[in-house]
């Protein structure tokens, strides 16, 4: 039996989503046949061709849309867009890097609305082949906003997402994806047409978003119209969150199956009832229609695959080459979200602290905490990067467990594998300063971080476990070893007083102006029906709208903050101010000039981050372990040689100390990771004239530290 796994339209551009390569994986390992299909990017890639621009030319000259002024200057400059377009997309997958040059010059990319409104690489130090990938990118965002004129739900990252969000009822949906048709959907029919689909028994849907729901069923739609018996399940982040409460019956005219949760063990048991060998009744996590009602079926028995069954996650089948990155901010931290074809892995499955009030802490994917073995991911490392050629991952974690980041960052090191990596994080207190040099020096090149608010109450009434003082001093650990950091904010949250928001966008912009911070985004605060908010309501001051359980998805839930204060104006000068901090500019300004209305005064100090930094001390455990990260280390004729991490550095030191430094250097190599501070106080020399504690706190130790010898 062979089974088709899609990702219908849209996700992001650059790289296929996790989801897929992460159940073939494991089908992989249970001796399954399977395809993988990223619909997505195979019909972004019909779009953006000259096949399609010529198409798009002659739909819009025949539309009610002909005299909009984007869709006139496409049609005056089709033959410039058609001429030059192959090119452009090959530079944006590193294949034509001589092209450089011709977009900077000002005159090669057509000036539309994008475009011509793109930044001027004088005000801003980044290169020049970044700058014409910039521009490059908004010149494909130009097309793209001649699209959205014939399909006016099309995203680049999305298709029909307002569809998808609270989605109640299924009313909508059902008649869209029955009766709507687009240029979209068009191409999307033109590539399914084109798929052998009788060699498959089984095709699953992973459905991440809401801006792939409808697509995912147009193209579950579309399979069943050519192939009646075709059985297809679905699954994915969007259907484990909104759809577990479901009773509506009509979603089954597309879908013969809807998993939750973790898809591999519900996979595998649909495949396992299509092969006889098991019954419906000993389905995992999964909903089908029985009589014609809506039922749910979990056999509870071996219902979760160990680390050890899942297998590697694999991108085989997958045109890699197809993928190309849109740089559509020179913020350096942006970038990564646009870099073509890293590779999708996990470190740990769930959430470590799992206590944010605002989160889906309920839910299996928050709740379930468990780390996989450092054994394995080393293994699936190294096949991933055989099977692609691509040594860049990124961990899709929630929140990256500190004890296993350390692990895995020595383990890479002593098996010299060279990858460079970023991921998830919480704002850890175990991220010292040490810990993120020995993450850098293992490839760790950013961090995306909650930070969600600046003010210690808000903080605190989230249960988020940090205070500003401690999520500073992380930044600055990870920021002063060159990793980069973004934060997610949020505002909004129930009981959030103005006062506490203005003070939380004023330390943001401290944190911005002291260099610990890359970029951030503000999210509006969202009640979900899996939050701990949302289970006791009662002490957060707020008034739920509606509480009924609705047939379709459930999750974002209308409520009224009985606070009744102004939050919500402040969206759009929390993003203009944010905007300009990204690109370093007006970093000194009033927090207050960014609101187009009265303020409170900000009750935060203007230097209070500048203040934690200056008094930044590093608490020293005896128990921590030494790890040195460098090279040779050599003690003769008083001269202590270091082959440090950037550099050659000697020390002419006295004969005792000299052999005392050696030797706990070389006994806190990577391959004897155990050597404590403890230990190397065990050793100190007795009749020398400084003491252990004072070695600690002398500029030797800092220029060993610095050289490339960590405290863990």
């Amino acid at each position: 039996m062979k089974t088709l796994l899609i990702i219908p339209p849209f996700t992001q551009l650059n790289s296929p989503y996790a989801s897929l390569p992460f159940l073939k994986g494991t089908l992989n390992n249970f001796y399954k046949e399977s395809d993988l299909l990223d619909l997505s990017i195979e019909t972004a890639t019909k779009l953006f061709s000259k096949e399609s621009l010529l198409n798009l030319a002659v739909k819009l000259k025949g539309s009610k849309f002909k005299n909009n002024e984007l869709a006139k200057f496409f049609l005056n400059n089709k033959e410039r867009y058609v001429g030059i377009f192959d090119d452009v997309l090959d530079f944006l997958k590193d294949k034509n890097e001589a092209l450089s040059e011709m977009i900077l010059s000002g005159s090669y990319l057509p000036m539309g609305k994008t475009v011509s409104s793109a930044l001027d690489i004088d005000q801003f130090d980044i290169p020049p082949e970044d700058h014409a990938k910039y521009l490059a990118s908004l010149f494909i965002d130009d097309i793209f906003l001649y699209y959205k004129e014939l399909s006016p739900g099309y995203e680049l990252s999305k298709y029909q997402e307002k569809l998808g969000i609270n989605a109640g009822t299924f009313d909508k949906i059902y008649d869209f994806v029955k009766n709507s048709e687009d240029i979209i959907t068009e191409t999307m029919y033109s590539i399914l047409d084109k798929i052998t689909l009788n060699d498959y028994q089984l095709v699953g849907i992973s459905i991440p978003f809401p801006g792939n729901l409808v697509a995912g069923l147009k193209t579950a739609k579309y399979i069943k119209s050519k192939f009646p018996n075709m059985k297809i399940v679905l699954g994915g982040g969007y259907v484990n969150t909104e759809l577990r409460e479901l009773s509506e019956p009509r979603i089954f005219e597309f879908v013969d199956f809807i998993t939750l949760d973790d898809g591999e063990k519900p996979l595998l048991s649909i495949i396992d009832l299509l092969e006889k060998n098991i019954t419906v009744n000993e389905l995992c996590r999964t909903f089908v229609l029985q009589n014609g009602k809506v039922t749910f079926i979990d056999n509870n028995e071996n219902s979760d695959i160990s680390f050890f069954e899942l297998g590697t996650p694999s991108y085989q089948g997958l045109a890699l080459d197809k993928y190309f990155s849109l740089t559509e901010s020179i913020n350096p931290m942006y970038k990564l979200w646009s870099v073509r074809n890293m590779n999708k892995l996990r470190l740990a499955q769930g959430c470590y602290w799992h206590k944010c009030k605002f989160c889906d802490t309920s839910l299996p994917y928050i709740k379930k905490f468990k780390m996989v073995p450092v054994d394995i991911l080393v293994d699936q490392i190294r096949k991933m990067i055989e099977e692609t050629k691509v040594n860049s991952f990124h961990f899709v974690d929630e929140a990256i467990p500190p004890s296993l980041a350390i692990e895995l960052a020595i383990r890479l090191l002593q098996e010299q594998i060279e990858i460079e990596w970023w991921g998830n994080i919480r704002l850890d207190k175990e991220f010292t300063e040490d810990v993120c040099k020995l993450l850098r020096h293992s490839g760790c090149i950013a961090v995306v971080a909650g930070l969600e608010s600046g003010s210690d109450l808000t903080l605190k009434a989230m249960n988020k476990g940090i205070d500003l003082e401690q999520a500073v001093k992380v930044c600055y650990n990870f920021s002063s070893n060159e990793i980069l950091v973004h934060t997610y904010l949020i505002y909004g949250f129930p009981g959030e007083s103005e006062q506490e928001l203005i003070n939380s966008a004023e330390s943001l912009r401290q944190m911005f102006k002291a260099g610990i911070v890359d970029s951030a985004y503000w999210h509006r605060f969202s009640l979900t029906c899996h939050s701990d908010v949302f289970r006791h309501k009662d002490n957060y001051n707020i008034k739920v709208i509606n509480n009924k359980v609705n047939p379709f998805a459930n999750n974002e839930i209308g409520y009224i903050d009985i606070a009744n204060n102004r939050i919500d104006n402040y969206s759009s000068g929390l993003k203009k101010a944010t905007y300009n901090f990204m690109l370093s500019s007006c970093l000194d300004y009033d927090i207050r000039s960014w609101f187009e209305f009265k303020t409170p005064n900000p009750t935060l100090k203007t230097n209070t981050i500048e203040n934690i930094l200056s008094n930044y001390g590093i608490e020293v455990s005896i128990k921590k372990r030494l790890l040195w990260l460098g090279g040779e280390v050599i003690f003769k004729d008083s001269i202590l040689s270091v082959e440090g991490l950037n550099e050659l550095v000697e020390f002419e030191l006295p004969n005792e100390l000299g052999i005392w430094l050696e030797t706990i250097i070389n006994n806190s190599s990577l391959n004897n990771n155990k050597f404590t501070l403890l230990d190397a106080e065990k050793r100190f020399p007795k009749d020398l004239d400084i003491s252990f504690i004072d070695i600690l706190n002398n500029e030797l130790w800092e220029d060993i530290s610095n050289a490339g010898l960590v405290l863990i």
